[in-house]
C-alpha cells in the first residue's frame, strides 16, 4: 500500500515514478508467528500477547517468524531502522532537502515517538489514517534548541 500510495503522489505531483525508491526499514511492524491471524484471536484481554505488551510495553517482540521470514519486532526495533534510514538520508545531504516517505502506521508512529522523545504510550495512543500527513523539519542545533520538530501529524 505505502509503496503504491507513493506511485500516486508522485503522478499527482508530476514526479517521475521512478524517483520512488523501495527501502525495508520503512516497512510495517513485523508480528512474527501472529501475522494474518485475527485480532480477536491475538489480542485477548488476558493472553500471552497483551500481558506482554502490558510488561514489555515498545520493547514487547511478537514471537516467531513471519509468512514472509520475517522475526517479530518491538516498536523500538522499527523506531530503530526507521531511524537509520532517515540518518542516512541527513548524513549524505547538503543544505536543505525535502523527502516524502511513505510508510505504514505503527513505523510512522514508532519513529515519530523516538524523534520527539514523546511517552512510551504516544505510539498507542496516538493514530495515523491511511494517507495521512505527518511532517517533520529538521532546524540545527542553536544554543541548545536545534532538532526535529513535528510541524504536522495525522493531518
Amino acid at each position: 500500500r505505502a509503496r503504491r500510495t507513493a506511485e500516486l503522489a508522485c503522478k499527482e505531483l508530476c514526479v517521475p515514478a521512478e524517483t520512488v525508491q523501495i527501502d525495508p526499514r520503512l516497512v510495517e511492524l513485523s508480528q512474527g508467528s501472529l501475522e494474518l491471524r485475527p485480532r480477536q484471536e491475538v489480542y485477548t484481554p488476558d493472553g500471552l500477547v497483551m500481558r506482554g505488551i502490558s510488561s514489555q510495553r515498545m520493547f514487547y517482540r511478537p514471537p516467531g517468524v513471519s509468512p514472509d521470514g520475517d522475526q517479530g519486532e518491538s516498536q523500538y526495533d522499527v523506531e530503530v531502522r526507521f531511524r537509520a534510514f532517515v540518518d542516512e538520508i541527513q548524513a549524505t545531504q547538503e543544505g536543505p532537502l525535502t523527502v516524502a516517505v511513505f510508510s505504514h502506521g505503527i513505523a510512522i508512529r514508532s519513529f515519530v515517538r523516538g524523534l520527539i522523545g514523546a511517552n512510551v504510550d504516544f505510539t498507542v495512543h496516538s493514530e495515523t489514517d491511511n494517507c495521512s500527513v505527518t511532517i517533520l523539519e529538521y532546524k540545527p542545533a542553536l544554543n541548545n534548541l536545534g532538532g526535529w520538530f513535528l510541524k504536522c501529524f495525522n493531518s
